[in-house]
């Protein structure tokens, strides 16, 4: 709009001082053409003698002004003025210039009508009259009327082509913002992340391809989102399903990633990502390994025990964490948690140092005997029944050891193998088939035995080798119970579980000794157990056998008061 009103002001501007000039030049063309007609009119006017009287009339009826003026200046006759009044003209421009070229013009100031005028002087040859010069002049004024009819013109010519261009202006922003609007909305939505929005294709050849060219762009960016949320979602369950501990922290040792099993190791229980390390992670070991790989150290390795419910031990890993261009933006740390493999690796050690011992000591005696025997005392009958006896006792000892370590070690096997399978069968017959085969050692011993269990009790089982544990539970109770005493089986159910109770009226076991019942060779009377003839192995298979059935073993007892032990089986 505004170079439209400044472009046709400027032509406007121009076309008005183009029509004031041409009207100036036709209104000098014209008072040319008035005085040669004057000049003629009065060499061919007959009565020269009152032209005073003449003119006045011919000026009023061409509203021009007429004056003749002699060679000398004089004025001889003037439509406007009486001549006789008037100053001598031969100064005046226009008919100094007429005398000298013929034909004088000029736009002056009139002295004697006191207003602007354009004045035409002709030089008459023949001098009709005493007349050398004829001049005719009109007002500025009537010469500004006329001009100003054309500039009214021109003003309403540049008012209506401004409306037209306006009104066309309006029209053509229209149709070209109303798609623009449609697209910059549609950006907006982009930005906003809706990129299946699809713009409408504008008509406007270049507004399409814009549209099409958004619609392309929108396109890539989904796809390269999408490739994005996929790769972090990959990248999220790696990191959520390792079993190892990861954690990034930057140069300021602020937390960029940590998954949950770091999480869990370090006791992290909110958010830690964007948080120091001091804020999450309580140990301090692990904060200082964390600053020794920010300070340089390459592929640092090291053990750190970790202090909460219970101590963790985990290995940890430490490496620089590298930006895109290669340049250490942090540290990588890896932690692997080691208390089960460490427990394992004591539980092996101990294992082999028990089973040693337990071999060490009827070898011993066994070796012992022969050479006493090889040493003479074979000799003596008596001796030799003895000695053979003892080695028979000892064998014995080492066959039910090595039978308990097979059995166990067949358990294992089969558990790790998922070959123990487990049908549904009723438990009452399994128990009374376990009572009886201590029925021996309870005469021996002189203990009472009784069974209090529902005949239809049923749950998924393996008969034999329950029968095995729950054997093994019923002798060491029998075992370990004065003479004269009682060791009672019960079977019972609730809603979730089956459980077996095994109770004897023996001395009672510590508190301090109940959470290592389960394991192999632990004894907490090593005297009484051998000379019992325990292999120190019935109660790990007991838990065995039961966490092959997906059940728990567990124990009360107090000392001088007795035991209960008890299976939970699963319902």
């Amino acid at each position: 709009f505004l170079i439209n009103l400044v472009s046709l002001m400027a032509i406007g501007g121009v076309a008005a001082e183009v029509a004031r000039r041409v009207m100036n030049r036709q209104q000098h063309r014209d008072l040319e053409a008035r005085a040669r007609y004057l000049g003629k009119w009065v060499s061919a006017l007959d009565d020269r003698a009152n032209l005073q009287s003449l003119i006045p009339p011919l000026g009023a009826e061409t509203e021009t002004r007429i004056t003749l003026i002699s060679r000398s200046g004089q004025a001889l006759a003037d439509s406007h003025q009486d001549a006789a009044a008037m100053d001598n003209h031969l100064e005046r421009p226009e008919v100094a210039e007429a005398l000298e070229k013929g034909v004088g013009e000029r736009m002056r100031f009139s002295q004697t009508l006191g207003r602007d005028m354009m004045y035409v002087a002709l030089r008459l040859d023949d001098e009709p009259a005493g007349a050398a010069i004829v001049r005719v002049s009109l007002t500025k004024s009537y010469i500004d009327q006329s001009i100003g009819g054309i500039y009214r013109r021109i003003a309403w010519a540049v008012v209506i082509v401004f409306v037209a261009a306006a009104v066309a202006g309006v029209v053509i922003s229209n149709w070209i913002s109303r798609p623009l609007e449609v697209i910059r909305r549609g950006a907006e939505r982009f930005a906003r992340g809706d990129l299946d929005l699809v713009l409408p294709i504008p008509d406007s050849l270049e507004l399409a391809d814009l549209a099409d060219t958004m619609n392309q762009m929108a396109a890539q960016l989904r796809d390269r989102i999408d490739t994005l949320l996929r790769e972090r979602s990959e990248r999220e369950a790696v990191f959520a399903s390792m079993a190892e501990g990861v954690v990034a922290v930057d140069e300021d040792e602020r937390v960029i990633v940590c998954n949950a099993a770091a999480a869990w190791l370090l006791g992290i229980a909110g958010k830690a990502r964007g948080q120091k390390m001091e804020a999450v992670v309580a140990d301090e070991d692990l904060r200082l390994f964390a600053r020794r790989v920010l300070a340089g150290e390459r592929d640092l390795n090291d053990e750190i025990t970790l202090k909460r419910e219970g101590k963790v031990l985990v290995r940890v890993s430490g490496r620089a964490l590298r930006g895109a261009q290669g340049r250490d933006i942090g540290a990588l740390i890896v932690l692997d948690d080691i208390t089960r493999l460490r427990q394992l690796e004591n539980i092996r050690r101990d294992f082999v140092s028990n089973v040693s011992h337990e071999l060490r000591t009827p070898i011993t005696s066994i070796k012992g005997f022969v050479e006493t025997l090889l040493d003479g005392a074979m000799d003596n009958r008596d001796d030799l029944v003895r000695f053979l006896g003892i080695i028979s006792k000892h064998v014995s000892r080492l066959g039910a050891i090595i039978d308990d370590l097979l059995s166990l070690s067949r358990i294992e096997q089969e558990i790790e193998d998922k070959h123990i399978h487990l049908t549904e069968g009723m438990v009452a017959p399994i128990l009374e088939s376990s009572v009886m085969a201590c029925e021996v050692l309870a005469r021996d011993r002189n203990v009472d035995v009784v069974l209090d269990t529902p005949e239809r009790l049923r749950g998924r089982i393996n008969p034999t080798l329950l029968e095995q544990a729950v054997v093994n539970l019923i002798d060491n109770a029998i075992k370990y119970s004065p003479s004269g005493g009682r060791v009672v089986i019960t079977a019972r159910e609730d809603s979730k579980e089956i459980i077996i109770e095994v109770r004897d009226q023996g001395r009672g076991i510590a508190e301090e000794f109940i959470p290592r019942l389960f394991e192999r060779f632990y004894r907490v009377d090593q005297a009484r157990s051998r000379e019992l003839g325990g292999t120190g192995l019935g109660l790990a298979i007991v838990k065995h056998i039961v966490n092959a059935h997906g059940g728990r073993v567990t124990v009360e007892s107090k000392e001088g008061e007795g035991s209960v032990f008890r299976i939970h089986l699963p319902r």
